[in-house]
């Protein structure tokens, strides 16, 4: 599975190039990536893809800040289908 996403924290944009998000199962990383400035639309974009081999798995996502050097956690879980 492929993710573009943009990076938020409150409602604020992440801009800083090591910024990263990653997805886990469990506690098994499945794919990480940092942000890309796209210049055609003037944002910052993490192209994240994620490595599974059964269906139905819940992924959790992590957002690393960079400028706080601090990790959040996504509450929400989204499921491979």
């Amino acid at each position: 599975m492929t993710i573009v996403a943009k990076l938020n924290i409150a409602g604020v944009q992440l801009t800083h190039p090591n910024d990263m998000v990653s997805a886990f199962v469990g506690d098994k990383i499945r794919g990480v990536a940092k942000l890309v400035y796209v210049p055609q639309k003037a944002s910052y974009y993490a192209y994240l893809t994620i490595y599974s081999n059964v269906n139905d798995e819940e992924i959790q996502f992590q957002v690393y800040e960079y400028t706080r050097n601090k990790v959040w956690t996504k509450h929400k879980n989204k499921r491979i289908r």
